[in-house]
Parts: structure tokens; C-alpha cells; sequence
């Protein structure tokens, strides 16, 4: 159980990872992360994790979870339609026994919030996995002192 939460710590990050999506504002985020508990035995069941974060540059954030996740993944380049941004990652992660593609599509709401929606199949510990998660993003304020 502690790999399959460790795999969907690690696949959170590949939510947005465009390098040309228009600048978000800084300031205090709100991330709310709808995910599997257990993606190889119940993918369906679903756990949401709330998480607030002083950003003070997006890019600077989204360019370090990239350079993170480079070490397992490997990313399509980025295509744009209207106001969508999509991205396919192919990672391996052999302690794990984990192979899989995500495909993000993240839908940029202002320079306030977005939305993406992950797509994830593969392997994992020898079994085939599927699972879809999304992540709801928006800028609640300024940072505190």
C-alpha cells in the first residue's frame, strides 16, 4: 500500500508542466486533488487532498516539479487549443515495478486557476492499472507575513 501512495505522490506533480502556459499570478494557491487511495486495487475509490501553498512564481514551481519528475518520466511536447493545454508523460519507475502514461489536459481558467484532468495506464507491481485524476487550482489571496 505505501508504494502505490508513494507512485501517487509522485504522479501528482505531472499535473502542469507546460512550459508555455500564460503566467499565473503569485500568491497564496489552493490545490484540491482528486485521486485513487489505491489505484491497482480500486482505482474507482477516490480520496481528495486539499493543499494550500505560498507561489511566489508558477513557472519557477512548474519548472522544478518537471526537472523532479524528468528523472522517471519523459514528456511530450506541449499542445495548445484554445484555452487547453496537452501533455503526455511516459514514465518507468523500476523500484516500483511501474510503467505507465499519463496524459494531462490542463484548462486555464485566468491567471487565477485551472483545472487538469490526468489520465493514467500501465503497469504497476505486475498488474495493469487505469485511473483518471483531476486537480482543481486557484489563487486564494496573497501570502501571509
Amino acid at each position: 500500500m505505501r508504494a502505490i501512495l508513494a507512485l501517487s505522490v509522485l504522479i501528482a506533480p505531472t499535473l502542469v508542466l507546460a512550459d508555455d502556459l500564460p503566467a499565473m499570478r503569485p500568491g497564496m494557491w489552493e490545490f484540491v486533488r482528486k485521486a485513487p487511495t489505491d489505484p491497482v486495487n480500486s482505482p474507482g475509490k477516490l480520496s481528495t487532498m486539499d493543499k494550500k501553498e505560498c507561489i511566489k512564481d508558477m513557472k519557477a514551481h512548474f519548472d522544478k516539479q518537471k526537472a523532479m519528475l524528468s528523472k522517471s518520466c519523459k514528456f511530450s511536447e506541449t499542445r495548445k487549443s484554445g484555452n487547453s493545454y496537452t501533455t503526455t508523460s511516459t514514465c518507468d519507475i523500476p523500484q516500483m515495478q511501474a510503467k505507465y502514461t499519463n496524459k494531462n489536459v490542463t484548462t486555464v481558467k485566468g491567471d487565477s486557476a485551472y483545472e487538469s484532468r490526468i489520465d493514467t495506464e500501465g503497469t504497476m507491481a505486475g498488474k495493469p492499472v487505469k485511473w483518471t485524476e483531476t486537480v482543481s487550482a486557484k489563487r486564494i489571496g496573497e501570502c501571509g507575513k
